[in-house]
């Protein structure tokens, strides 16, 4: 029986054999003529259909997407939210990109995509440089789904000028370097030396090729290997080694499974680069048992480097990394830093407004500072005087009629998509800096605006730094507010890629320092472009986009006895110099304790290691600083030694924040089946959200009927014969509500039934699913997906399509998949008798109890959950000549420690001292941390909260001056106060109450504006030391006083 099930398999392994491919593969073609098949006389002598037969001739299941239409141009081509303006060619959806990387005709989503775009653009006489822009914005829009493209050159044409020719010429010659392996030479062999289609080529016209033709442009497109960059090796690797063993070096390999392998070829180089075979040794054809194998060659005088070329029964070929043997110099680093782009959107400021000297506008000495480290460094500029955050959202965004809507030129897409002949950009500066508030826009919407055009970059991998908003002399009654919220709300939003333009350009009186004024309200001078300028160079961004110099394979930190073990690998070095190996008792404050010299540039793995014969007893922290030839730094994150393992999460999630859930789906999210509304599990679900803050909500936008079609986001667009989406029911408006709630938190997707009800296929609802969970995940929102679940009236293939969905969406999701499967359906795979409601689709309370107790056990809050702390106070007082920091917290959730930081501008922080926290605690519990330093002026103190997971979470800052704790308020520019030095908010922190001391004699306004631009309170009859009750949420508010002649933050504990 054994010697049986034997052949069973072996037999089973042969026939498998005629397959070079374990799955099918979907590629998507996007072109013009020659791609569509004009030309040949055989329409399946057409290299794409010669490519399609070859594709399936591997796995019947394999497929070619061809998309192509005769006369397209790249402007046709280019993904559809593209706006070229009204003298170029819009998108054509049919032809897209966009199309291209999501099928509509029931395909899944393609493994790669072929553009083939020859000669139409140098026919119609666009630039070089529109053609390179609109190729760059194709790819970029495959690469950000992580589709592979590549891209054939042009081709020869007879019908043209010489001066078009050129642009041909010019086509080919930026491809072939541009694209390199995935670049397809369309022109050699097929251009004759006139440059015109050779005459055994040519089809029936001046600009088509025939049937030999396309068997050339065939094979080119079978040489550039697509299926082996897509597909998996034929080896499964247990070991590779190469040393010297006397006078020869021994190779020996160990192969755990092999595939249709026809041979390996030992390979040598000397500089690991340029390779040459030296020995083959025959594979083992297919196995799955481990074979051991060996080869020799002459011992090198200096360092050589050996690989493996792994060649198949088809010819395929497969590389191991290199091994190095012996020693030699690292490789020489190329002269100077690699050139940069950096584009930037913005308003006047940015445009260079102000200055007498245009070279004195902060861009312009930007431009010339980056000039100065690379020559072909450029900054691409498309800021422009009053442009506001809504002109520069990407288009496809619509704001509403009440709302300006993106202009093209101004706008975030192009930023991304230079259409001057630059590449895409290795960064982006905003700068918006006061039109927002100028205009009266509230700052949530700019909030809403600035995450809108970062998350945008983000999509595309780019980095963007932000500038804050800066002082103006024209702003009146809530403007001033809305700035300075805008100011602070910047900082702590992006961090280190926050750039403050407010500190130092305002005066006391928050406008415009007279020194930095210019002839208008709004402006700045020469002078303050210059500390612009300093700001922006400071912001380091040349060196947060350089590329790190290794790639490491892993790093560790592990006790051996008294010592801590530091080993780590890197795949390969660039520039290195030295690895310096830190150790932290915090892991805030580290100290050198070891150097291990690196290896240059290196393709080949290198193992490091370091003893830290030293280490002390209790947790340690150790990372590694990498240093180039450059003298640039760049760090791991930290390894921690000696801890314990971390306590299990609570049962309760516990939450110090309102969160908001938006929900889309169809008929069981909306809530019908259910006798009792509060039943459904959409309304069970905000219930329980309100017990645990009374703020949270749930944002719902389901409606029965629902498809997946109906919640893809706006901007797509399926086609005549499907339903196009439905702003109403989309994830377009679930991420942006309009019903004055907040960017939600998460969404949970619920499309049950409809889609398998409709016909659907199963690709196409997965294609969708996975369209609108992108559109989330581009803005950093988690989604939630709930399966299907069962129906009564399904019929034909419809329920096996509903099985198909279940189970995808447990596999594609994982823990964010949410089963309403399982407990509903019977063994019948329709809905339990007792969980019926009175159709064949909806279900009763009961059923909804269980699908509320499965959202439940997702959880969600859990996952979203912000911060280890809730506070109850946190203050300064006077202490001596220093200060005190306290607080108190009523729960801890996980907390390791608290670092206290100081300030002198609110910007730049120190650590100066830790207190242990209490770990996870539901008592309250009192703290407090005395800094002794001698303080001559204001400052501000904030806490570092530290979990055991060494996450990092922190407080607003709390200003404090030596004379006591609370912030001082200057008057405007010319205005007179008594007891001007003495006017101020207390208690600051305040608990439910404050007064305004000192203020003159009579009626006052006293209006409160809260961190996003809102007004929550007003008395226009306030007098001196008159109390003001209030119950608003913890946060940091803005008292204005008389219409902006004082002000005050106040802090809300």
């Amino acid at each position: 029986m054994k010697k049986f099930l034997l052949c069973c398999v072996l037999c089973h392994l042969g026939l498998a054999g005629f397959a070079q491919t374990n799955y099918p593969v979907v590629i998507s073609v996007v072109g013009s003529s020659t791609a569509a098949g004009t030309g040949p006389l055989d329409p399946q002598n057409a290299f794409v259909n010669r490519y399609r037969t070859y594709l399936k001739s591997l796995n019947s299941a394999s497929e070619v997407f061809n998309i192509a239409v005769g006369g397209s141009t790249t402007y046709h081509c280019s993904p559809v939210w593209y706006n070229p303006g009204p003298t170029r060619p819009a998108p054509i959806f049919a032809r897209s990109v966009s199309r291209a990387v999501a099928p509509d005709n029931g395909f899944r989503k393609p493994d790669a995509i072929i553009i083939s775009l020859p000669t139409n653009d140098g026919a119609s006489a666009y630039t070089l440089a529109e053609t390179q822009a609109n190729f760059e914005r194709m790819v970029a829009t495959a690469d950000s789904l992580h589709v592979p493209v590549w891209v054939t050159t042009s081709q020869p044409r007879n019908d043209l000028p010489q001066s078009q020719i050129n642009l041909l010429l010019g086509l080919r010659d930026w491809a072939l370097p541009r694209f390199g392996t995935k670049a397809i030479n369309f022109w050699a062999d097929i251009a004759g030396p006139d440059n015109l289609i050779k005459p055994a080529l040519r089809g029936g016209d001046l600009i088509h090729l025939n049937d030999s033709a396309h068997g050339i442009l065939f094979n080119k497109v079978l040489t550039a290997a697509i299926l082996d960059t897509i597909a998996k090796g034929p080896v499964r690797f247990g070991a590779f080694t190469a040393a010297l063993q006397g006078q020869q070096v021994l190779l020996q390999w160990e192969s755990h499974r092999e595939r249709y392998m026809q041979r390996y070829i030992v390979e040598r180089s000397a500089d690991s680069i340029n390779w040459t075979a030296v020995n083959t040794v025959n594979a083992s054809g297919t196995t799955i048992t481990p074979h051991q194998y060996s080869s020799t060659d002459a011992a090198p005088s200096g360092a050589v480097y050996y690989r493996l070329c792994m060649e198949d029964v088809y010819a395929r070929k497969f590389y191991t990394a290199g091994k190095k043997v012996g020693s030699g110099p690292p490789p020489q680093p190329p002269a100077g830093n690699p050139a940069v782009v950096i584009a930037v959107v913005g308003s006047s400021t940015a445009a260079g407004d102000g200055v007498m000297d245009p070279q004195k506008a902060f861009v312009n000495r930007y431009r010339t500072y980056l000039k100065s480290q690379n020559t072909a460094s450029d900054v691409y500029n498309i800021a422009m005087g009053g442009t506001n955050t809504y002109y520069c959202n990407p288009l496809w965004y619509n704001p509403g009629s009440s709302k300006p809507a993106p202009i093209p030129a101004r706008s975030i897409s192009r930023a991304l998509n230079p259409d001057n002949g630059m590449r895409k950009p290795d960064a982006i500066i905003v700068s918006m800096s006061t039109n927002d508030a100028a205009s009266g826009f509230t700052l949530a919407e700019t909030q809403a605006n600035f995450e809108r055009i970062v998350a945008t970059a983000d999509s595309l991998h780019i980095p963007v730094w932000v500038a804050t908003s800066q002082p103006r002399n024209d702003l009146f009654g809530g403007q001033p507010a809305a700035a300075i919220g805008l100011r602070d709300w910047v900082l702590q939003r992006f961090g280190p890629k926050g750039v403050d333009f407010w500190t130092d350009i305002a005066g006391p009186d928050n406008l415009i320092k007279p020194v930095f004024r210019t002839g208008d309200m709004d402006n700045v001078n020469d002078s303050a472009h210059s500390i612009l300028f300093n700001r922006i160079v400071n912001a380091r961004i040349l060196d947060s986009i350089a590329l790190g110099p290794v790639r490491f394979g892993a790093f560790s930190a592990s006790r051996q006895g008294q010592d801590v073990l530091v080993q780590w690998q890197s795949h390969r070095e660039r520039y290195m110099q030295q690895y310096v190996v830190e150790r932290s008792t915090d892991s805030l404050n580290w100290a050198a304790i070891g150097t291990v010299a690196a290896n240059g540039s290196t393709i080949v793995p290198r193992q490091y290691s370091n003893t830290d014969a030293a280490a002390p007893a209790g947790i340690l922290y150790y990372r590694l600083r990498m240093e180039d030839i450059y003298a640039r730094k760049f760090y791991t994150a930290g390894k921690k030694v000696g801890t314990t393992p971390p306590p299990q999460p609570p049962q309760t999630p516990v939450v110090n924040q309102a969160i908001v859930v938006a929900l889309i789906g169809s008929s069981t999210a909306q809530g019908q089946g259910p006798v009792d509304p509060q039943k459904a599990f959409a309304n069970r679900y905000r219930t329980y959200l309100k017990t645990l803050h009374t703020a949270s909500e749930v944002y719902n936008i389901a409606l029965g009927g629902t498809n997946s079609y109906h919640c893809n986001p706006v901007w797509y667009n399926p086609g005549p014969s499907k339903a196009a989406p439905i702003l109403a029911r989309s994830i377009t408006r679930a991420l942006n509500p309009d019903n004055g709630m907040r960017k939600p938190d998460a969404v949970i997707v619920s499309m049950a039934t409809n889609d398998a009800a409709s016909g659907f296929t199963l690709a196409e609802t997965q294609a969708n699913f996975e369209r609108i969970v992108a559109t989330a995940d581009s803005l950093h929102i988690p989604v939630w997906v709930t399966t299907s679940q069962p129906r009564n009236d399904l019929f034909g293939g419809q329920p096996a399509a509903a099985i198909g969905l279940r189970d995808w969406v447990l596999q594609r999701f994982g823990p964010k998949g949410v089963d309403f499967w399982t407990d509903i359906a019977g063994p019948d795979n329709l809905i339990k008798p007792a969980l019926r409601a009175g159709d064949p689709w909806n279900l009763n309370d009961s059923a909804h109890g269980i699908l509320h107790a499965r959202l439940l056990n997702a959880r969600i809050v859990d996952t979203i959950a912000k911060g280890p702390v809730r506070f109850a106070t946190f203050g300064v007082i006077a202490e001596g000549q220093g200060a005190r920091v306290q607080w108190e917290s009523h729960r801890e959730r996980y907390m390791q420690q608290y670092i206290v930081e100081r300030s002198i501008d609110s910007i730049s922080w120190t650590a100066i001292g830790t207190v242990a926290a209490n770990g996870s605690s539901i008592v309250p519990r009192q703290y407090s941390s005395v800094d002794g330093t001698l303080l001559a002026g204001p400052v501000y103190y904030r806490l570092c909260m530290e979990d055991i997971y060494a996450r990092k979470f922190y407080t607003h800052g709390v200003r404090f001056t030596p004379s006591g704790s609370f912030r001082r308020m200057q008057p405007a520019v010319g205005a007179v106060a008594q007891n001007e030095s003495r006017l101020l908010a207390y208690p600051n922190p305040a608990g439910h109450s404050f007064r305004v001391r000192a203020l003159t004699p009579g009626r006052h306004t006293l209006q409160v504006f809260n961190n996003i631009g809102q007004q929550v309170f007003e008395d226009r009859a306030y007098e001196n030391e008159k109390e003001v009750s209030q119950n608003w949420r913890s946060g940091v508010y803005y008292l204005v006083i008389d219409g902006g002649k004082y002000s005050i933050t106040l802090l809300r504990m």
